[in-house]
């Protein structure tokens, strides 16, 4: 790495790799570990178990060990060992182990996190697909690190954490958007089926207040037909499930647009249009014949107020059949108010989406951001250099060849006291 400030270093990362001590926890069967697994980078957490309910040897840690993920495809996580909670702290084998005295644990689990280091990390990575892919330790303790000095180190680190608790927040906002929108836009539907939002152009154009019927007046209703896709024949006309378009096949079942909706299972309830001749498949019921009355795009959009899934019926696998769709509430009013609602609706609803774009974006956006910071950090340009700083050539000369981890275990046999 070129360009670095006169005072830092560059140092292979094997440097800070630490040769650990084997332990088998079954061993030590009434013992209490702090297991460092990946699966519990989650909860950022470590499992709290007994020896006996860990079936494999582990390396055992200690407090600001930084643990860096060599799996895939968890090879993002990187984890900082906590204070000892009294207990013996492992980590599974899934872990390359880094420990030293002359580097803040935090500047080297947010180095090992940035844009550079993750290039040169996944280069290291072999195997022959999926969970046998890993990196390789040897490989990676060749990997060249920048290495500040120390005073400098816990500068970059408050800078860092005091930016990532910003981008956490704005990114919690973000998070929280598509809810909303969600939930804005059953009040627009809820709004639009109880007449409130076309309530002054109705009055405009000396409209009558509306009627309240069901599905039954206004639709006929039949079931889709079986089409397995090895009977799917190459063409232009779309297939429709419960789950809407699933594929192409030359020839149609309806000839004319139509309203679809799921019959059984996950997808019961579902409600879509189609815009042509199309085929239904037997998971979803189509309306075969639509009253003159009815604008099928208002239609789509009460069925999805309707909440047809929470009428289903059954217990195991829900449904929807012909009787539960008759008996839906469906209003009756003039067709013009119906194309107003339809219009009005998807208005908002495309601003609504354009919203939700921009968040997408923006989340994007963040995340580049987050990357960005942690490149200038490491290239000496997010907090200022301090002269007084002893230099990192200094932290270079303490750091003494790694000797072989010592067995504190004599006399008969337990795990090591914590640290």
């Amino acid at each position: 790495m070129t360009g670095l400030p006169d005072n830092w270093a560059e140092i292979p990362l094997g440097k800070l790799t630490a040769k650990t001590k084997s332990l088998n926890p079954a061993s030590f069967p009434n013992e209490r570990f702090e297991l460092y697994s990946v699966p519990s980078f989650a909860n950022r957490q470590p499992e709290q178990v007994c020896g006996r309910e860990i079936k494999s040897n582990k390396q055992r840690v200690e407090p600001g060990d930084v643990l860096l993920c060599k799996i895939v495809p968890h090879l993002n996580r990187v984890w900082v060992v906590s204070a000892s909670n009294n207990q013996n702290q492992i980590a599974s084998g899934e872990w390359i182990v880094h420990r030293t005295d002359h580097c803040d644990p935090y500047y080297l689990r947010h180095l090992l996190s940035a844009p550079e280091f993750r290039e040169s990390f996944l280069a290291t990575v072999s195997g022959v697909g999926g969970s046998l892919m890993r990196a390789r330790p040897a490989a990676v303790k060749t990997i060249e690190i920048p290495l500040a000095p120390l005073r400098e180190q816990r500068r970059i680190v408050a800078k860092l954490d005091s930016l990532s608790a910003r981008s956490s927040r704005a990114r919690h906002e973000l998070d929280c958007i598509p809810r909303l929108i969600e939930s804005y836009k059953q009040a627009i539907l809820a709004k639009a089926f109880s007449g409130e939002l076309t309530s002054d152009w109705r009055s405009q154009h000396g409209l009558p207040q509306w009627g309240q019927d069901t599905a039954g007046s206004f639709f006929l209703w039949a079931s889709g037909k079986f089409l397995p896709k090895s009977d799917q024949a190459p063409g232009e006309i779309p297939v429709f499930g419960g789950n809407g378009k699933t594929g192409n096949h030359n020839c149609a079942l309806v000839r004319e647009p139509t309203i679809v909706i799921g019959r059984v299972g996950a997808q019961c309830g579902n409600v879509h249009l189609t815009c042509g001749p199309a085929w239904v498949t037997d998971n979803a019921i189509y309306a075969s014949s639509v009253a003159p009355s009815v604008d099928l795009r208002f239609a789509l959009l009460a069925f999805r107020h309707a909440e047809l899934n929470t009428a289903a019926g059954g217990s195991g696998q829900p449904f929807v059949n012909q009787t539960i769709l008759n008996q839906t509430e469906f209003p009756r009013l003039d067709l013009r108010e119906q194309r107003e609602i339809v219009r009005l609706v998807e208005r908002a609803f495309s601003w609504l989406e354009t919203v939700l774009s921009e968040r997408a974006r923006a989340a994007h956006l963040l995340s580049k951001l987050d990357q960005a910071i942690l490149a200038k950090a490491f290239r000496g340009e997010l907090v200022p250099q301090d002269p007084s700083d002893e230099p990192a050539s200094a932290l270079l000369q303490r750091l003494a060849p790694k000797a072989a981890v010592k067995n504190r275990s004599k006399g008969r046999r337990k795990p090591p006291s914590p640290t």
